[in-house]
């Protein structure tokens, strides 16, 4: 018998190597004696329902327990060397039932920025991630996160406490996660926060911290950092525009259930794009757009783009994507005569000068896709055409993709910030969309359905430059699998099948085992007394796998066999499949290939 891996491609990112070590959060409570995390309150007074499997003997006891779990909880993914100090109170926050309430509040305790090991220069750190990156402590006279608990008497209401101080998940409908509200804390203090001045749009510090850099406006087409203060401050409340650019974070937006599936965004990452706005009477357009060719229209008559009068150039428009001009005739009716003339969707350019866009209205019993640019988009998109080649074209719902000769376009899927149009001080970008299905840790409220991966959270660390370990999707694709190891930037596009550190096995076959790409290594692939085995990554959720028999090496056969695994590591399965026998020689592969 013999055996063939069979494994095929794809190629691309960038990182700081780090000793493996889990981080350990130190919590100092503030609270007198009585008070707080400090009450001495029998825990046995207390709702039985509101303990879960907590042990603690008072109600001080109790928190405490939360916070060592909550802590407990990050430290599965974050490493440092550095211990995370934490200063945890509670304090009067205000707020009443009635108007809503703030259950905590929580912040880095400094920034800090152009330390030893900085990833980037001129960029603030929050001071826990900045002093693990530097391997010291760079404030040894702060803490590091302060947490906030409201302690507001009408927390407890009439009816019993509100908190539930359970560590197994297992919250009653009526009461809040004591854990997840702490967790959720530690998350802004970890990192999870812009420093920005949301009302002037200035940075805290002069220059921008890491967090603001990786917020992205895809109707302007702008990161944070490239935007001057009034560009931040209209982005604050640009929802549904405002989007996470981190890698990690947005690859796993749509290779784990689709964390946000109320609220995709969309934008290029090669083409050129323009900003748009869909027609109230338009058709629905897909999260992939609707793509044709483009043609100007042509009525025959004073302005000829404008469809104010019937169509003539029909031929050409046949099929294809009509642009026009806005103008007297009625928006609905400019759409109309192109459908009329054989478009299959349109694009409507404004006439006011500038960059102006709206949602323009109006009726249709035949809907297609029909968007609505700027002037000076429509003067582009006509000195394209004005070339003679042809000029394809996107349209989704916000943004239309323009790319000439047809070539092909990239996007990514974001995921959207917590922005809405009334601007939410300590709230407002400095959480996920509020949007987010299922529930995330991170939204600006505490709902049901929260676990103890701390879902994106470790990832969005991950993106600003926590080391991390044991993340359920740790790579999440080969080109940030590459990174993981420092490759150097000539090598980022190493394909798949090239073996960066010349051992015999291919790139892909060390991604596929969560091997070294740098380091000598073999594929683990063997067959013992009819029992096929093989080391494979936890999760590679860009791979497809198969097992496939044949008896002459030429035709191959699809088979199902049932795998026994074992868990080298925490992320590392060995896997072992029993292979039945006949009276035929047959060969054996596991087939493994990048996913479309």
């Amino acid at each position: 018998m013999k055996i063939f891996l069979q494994l095929f491609l794809s190629t691309l990112c960038l990182i700081h190597l780090q000793a493996q070590t889990p981080a350990q959060f130190v919590f100092i409570t503030n609270d007198p004696t009585g008070v707080g995390f400090n009450d001495n309150t029998a825990a046995s007074t207390l709702s039985a329902q509101a303990l879960g499997n907590n042990l603690g003997t008072t109600v001080g006891e109790l928190r405490r327990n939360v916070l060592e779990a909550a802590g407990a909880r990050w430290s599965q993914f974050l490493n440092s060397q550095i211990p995370i100090l934490v200063d945890v109170d509670f304090e009067d926050l205000g707020g009443s039932s009635a108007g809503g309430i703030v259950l905590a509040g929580a912040s880095a305790s400094s920034y800090v920025r152009n330390f030893a090991n900085a990833p980037r220069p001129g960029i603030y750190y929050p001071l826990a991630l900045a002093s693990s990156l530097a391997d010291a402590d760079l404030r040894p006279d702060l803490s590091d996160i302060d947490i906030t608990v409201n302690s507001n008497a009408e927390l407890d209401g009439n009816s019993g406490p509100s908190w539930y101080y359970g560590l197994d998940g297992n919250t009653p409908s009526n009461l809040i996660n004591f854990s997840n509200v702490i967790a959720h804390e530690l998350g802004h203090g970890l990192g999870f926060a812009s420093f920005a001045n949301l009302e002037t749009g200035a940075y805290a510090f002069g220059d921008p911290d890491i967090f603001s850099t990786l917020i992205y406006d895809s109707e302007v087409f702008l990161s944070w950092e490239s935007m001057n203060d009034s560009g931040r401050v209209t982005s604050a409340t640009n929802d549904p525009f405002v989007v996470w650019f981190g890698p990690y974070s947005n690859t796993a937006a749509d290779g784990v259930n689709d964390y946000i599936a109320s609220g995709k965004q969309n934008f290029t990452i090669a083409g050129t794009s323009y900003p748009a706005l869909k027609a109230d009477f338009s058709s629905s357009i897909s999260d992939d757009g609707f793509t044709g060719e483009l043609v100007l229209v042509n009525d025959g008559v004073n302005i000829t783009s404008d469809a104010a009068e019937v169509i003539i150039n029909t031929t050409e428009l046949s099929g294809k994507i009509a642009l026009v001009d806005r103008g007297l005739v009625r928006f609905d009716l400019k759409v109309s005569r192109a459908q009329d003339a054989g478009a299959l969707a349109v694009v409507i350019a404004n006439d006011v000068e500038g960059d102006a866009i709206f949602s323009p209205s109006g009726e249709s019993t035949d809907p297609v896709p029909v968007i609505f640019v700027s002037e000076n988009s429509g003067i582009n998109l006509k000195a394209l055409l004005s070339t003679g080649n042809p000029v394809s074209v996107t349209l989704f719902t916000s943004l239309l993709t323009v790319n000439e000769g047809g070539s092909a376009t990239e996007f990514q899927t974001n995921i959207r910030l917590h922005a809405p149009a009334t601007l939410e001080p300590g709230s407002s970008v400095s959480h996920w969309s509020e949007d987010a299905s299922p529930n995330l840790l991170m939204e600006p409220s505490i709902n049901s359905g929260l676990n103890e991966n701390l879902d994106l959270s470790p990832l969005l660390m991950k993106d600003i430059g926590w080391n991390t370990r044991d993340i359920a999707i740790p790579h999440l694709n080969y080109e940030l699998w590459l990174n993981e190891y420092g490759i150097a930037l000539t090598d980022l596009n190493a394909a798949a099948t090239d073996d960066l550190d010349n051992d015999g096995v291919s790139n892909i076959v060390e991604y596929f085992q969560n091997l070294n790409p740098l380091q000598a290594s073999i594929s683990s692939l063997s067959l013992d007394n009819n029992t096929l085995s093989l080391r494979r990554y936890l999760l590679p959720n860009d791979l497809e796998h198969t097992y496939e028999t044949s008896t002459n090496l030429s035709e191959w056969e699809v088979i199902s066999l049932t795998e026994s695994i074992n868990f080298i590591d925490e992320q590392t399965q060995k896997v072992s499949s029993l292979i039945s026998t006949d009276d035929k020689k047959r060969f054996y592969r596991y087939s493994v290939e990048i996913s479309e």
